[in-house]
C-alpha cells in the first residue's frame, strides 16, 4: 500500500484566507519514521529513510513538475539505514542533511551530507557533538550555514541545545548553546521545530516528556 503525498493550498482573499488540501500522489513509497526536505529550486520533495517492515537507506525525490516520485541516485555509500532522525535542507548549497536516528538497535550521533548524488559522513565523537539520540529536532539557519538541533531520546529524554556550523568539507564543528538566563524547553522529544530567517530565531512546540504530552 503506498503513502499518499498531500500538499496544503491556499485562497488569498481580501477578508480571509482559504485552504484546502490537494491529493497530489498516491504511488509513492509506504513508511513512517522517515525525514522529509523541501528543494525550492529543483522544486523537488526528498524523503528519507524511515520503516515499512524494516528500517531502510533510501532516498526518494518527489518531482513537483512531473508528479512522479524516483529513487535519488547515491553514487557512494548510502547513509546508514535509520528512522526517527532529523533532516534540513541548505538552499544556498543544495544540499540536503540528516543527523542521528536509530535502526532498531543502535542510536547514532552521526551528520551526513547529500549534494551531487553523493553522500558526505560527518562523525560524531564525545564531548565535541551531541549524544546519540532520536525523535528530535532541527532546523536550517541560512544565514549561518548552520543546523540547530533540541531535545530527543537518547537513553532519557533531552533539553540540549547544539549549532553544528558548516564552513566547507574539511571544517565543521558543534557547539552546545547555552542561554544567557540558563533558561531551555523542557527534555522533551517528538516535538516540532522551524526557522525563522527574518528574526534569527528556532520555534519549538509541544512533544512529549516523561508525563506525556506537551501543549
Amino acid at each position: 500500500m503506498a503513502s499518499p503525498l498531500q500538499r496544503l493550498c491556499f485562497l488569498n482573499g481580501l477578508t480571509s484566507v482559504l485552504a484546502f488540501w490537494v491529493l497530489v500522489n498516491d504511488t509513492g513509497p509506504e513508511r513512517s519514521g522517515h525525514v522529509a526536505a523541501w528543494d525550492a529550486g529543483g522544486q523537488q520533495f526528498l524523503i528519507h529513510g524511515g520503516s515499512d517492515t524494516e528500517f531502510r537507506p533510501d532516498l526518494w525525490a518527489y518531482d513537483a513538475e512531473t508528479g512522479t516520485w524516483d529513487l535519488a541516485p547515491q553514487l557512494n555509500s548510502a547513509a546508514l539505514k535509520r528512522g526517527e532522525h532529523v533532516a534540513v535542507w541548505d538552499p544556498r548549497e543544495l544540499a540536503l542533511w540528516i543527523h542521528g536516528g536509530f535502526d532498531g538497535v543502535t542510536l547514532f550521533n552521526d551528520v551526513w551530507r547529500y549534494s551531487d548524488n553523493r553522500w558526505i559522513h560527518f562523525a560524531g565523537g564525545p564531548g565535541e557533538a551531541p549524544t546519540a539520540r532520536s525523535s528530535h529536532v532541527a532546523v536550517w539557519d541560512t544565514a549561518q550555514s548552520a543546523m540547530w538541533l533540541h531535545g530527543g531520546l537518547g537513553g532519557d529524554l533531552q533539553d540540549d541545545l547544539w549549532k553544528f556550523s558548516y564552513r566547507s568539507l574539511s571544517s565543521s564543528s558543534w557547539v552546545q548553546i547555552h542561554p544567557i538566563d540558563n533558561r531551555l524547553p523542557s527534555a522533551r522529544a517528538h516535538h516540532a521545530a522551524a526557522w525563522d530567517e527574518i528574526n534569527s530565531a528556532m520555534w519549538v512546540h509541544g512533544g512529549y516528556d516523561s508525563q506525556g504530552p506537551l501543549l
